[in-house]
């Protein structure tokens, strides 16, 4: 994570905005967003608009003395990268001090007096308590709370940042009914719904255009918000892969290794199996890697190196290990790709399920 700086400079227009979010969307961010605040909207807007940014990074750890590392990343993008004494991890409030007083130092040395921050996570906010920006904007777009090894104090800082936000971003209702502010929803597409949008096609048939898309969670509190809105129709996904004349489960399960080499083990004796074909990797970095250290390179080549490179046109060496890292592989014969507790699909479909989400008089699209 990371935050960034962009500077809105038209008329009377003139601030600066720090944004924390990832460094491919900073980039985005420094080439074409066209995001306009209200005030903006009433002003002539320049076609070629564009806002110098600053990204602070999360600190580094370890450094034998606390420092800003400033870096000319791209045109009218500088990364701030704090270096810090002590070992703790980058978020970690141990931090906090020093993150202040750095920052602080640094746009009093740029002479930054006007500006917006843009938080993209809640744990940044006590590096930011100190400065007195014009605005605050929360690009809320994930449930972080849920997210698994989520910190504690997460729920609390996020409940501050909301008090703090002029602007949220947010991919749903949720914040309306806590918050009480009035939602507006860009959508650069002619329907809502993102890749999740469906239609009924002319034989009558529900389609998803983008690709099909499964709802499932472990978390009883999304479902029971989503039920507000839909009926479910159940449905769990099971995945038939053709190897070797073969239509077998994945992911790899007790049923794929004993139909694949004709063989009767049991869970434990699979267990043993899969062990004694695994490739020990000190360091797990790639998707290759992520699945060799698991079941060998047999299965790798017959299970996932082509499938990869035909879904994302890499070879598996390629992608970060978490592209292949959540496919499970099972010791028993369960044949379901997904392990959630819920797993079903909008009786109705997502689209309709989205309409009746906005269905509100504070939502406007």
């Amino acid at each position: 994570m990371m935050q960034c700086k962009v500077k809105l400079g038209h008329a009377g227009l003139d601030s600066t905005l720090k944004v924390c979010t990832h460094e491919r969307t900073a980039r985005l961010l420094a080439s074409a967003l066209e995001f306009r605040l209200s005030e903006a909207a009433t002003c002539d807007v320049p076609a070629d608009w564009r806002w110098p940014v600053i990204f602070i990074e999360e600190p580094v750890p370890g450094a034998p003395s606390d420092r800003i590392e400033f870096i000319a990343a791209a045109p009218g993008v500088e990364v701030w990268r704090p270096h810090l004494r002590g070992a703790e991890h980058r978020m970690h409030l141990a931090h906090k001090a020093a993150m202040q007083r750095l920052v602080a130092q640094a746009l009093r040395q740029r002479k930054i007096e006007d500006y917006w921050i843009w938080f993209y996570t809640p744990m940044a906010l006590p590096f930011a308590e100190a400065l007195e920006p014009e605005g605050v904007i929360y690009d809320c777009m994930d449930e972080l709370s849920l997210f698994k090894g989520a910190p504690p104090r997460l729920l609390e800082q996020e409940a501050a940042l909301f008090r703090a936000a002029d602007i949220v971003f947010t991919g749903g209702r949720s914040l309306d009914n806590v918050m009480g502010k009035r939602v507006l929803i860009v959508d650069k597409r002619s329907h809502i719904g993102g890749n999740a949008y469906d239609r009924y096609d002319d034989a009558g048939v529900l389609i998803h255009p983008y690709g099909p898309h499964i709802f499932h969670t472990n978390s009883e509190d999304i479902y029971d918000h989503l039920s507000q809105f839909t009926a479910w129709r159940p449905y769990e996904h099971r995945v038939l892969a053709s190897v070797d004349g073969q239509q077998l489960p994945i992911p790899i399960n007790l049923d794929t290794i004993n139909k694949l080499y004709g063989l009767s083990l049991n869970s434990f004796e699979v267990e043993k199996f899969f062990e004694s074909v695994a490739e020990k990797k000190d360091e797990i970095k790639t998707s290759e890697d992520a699945v060799v250290s698991k079941v060998g390179r047999e299965l790798y080549n017959k299970f996932f190196r082509g499938y990869t490179r035909k879904q994302w046109g890499l070879d598996p060496s390629e992608p970060d290990a978490s592209v292949t890292a959540r496919v499970p592989t099972r010791t028993n014969r369960d044949g379901r790709y997904f392990n959630d507790k819920f797993q079903a699909m909008p009786l109705h479909g997502y689209t309709r399920m989205f309409e009746r989400m906005l269905a509100h008089p504070n939502i406007k699209i």
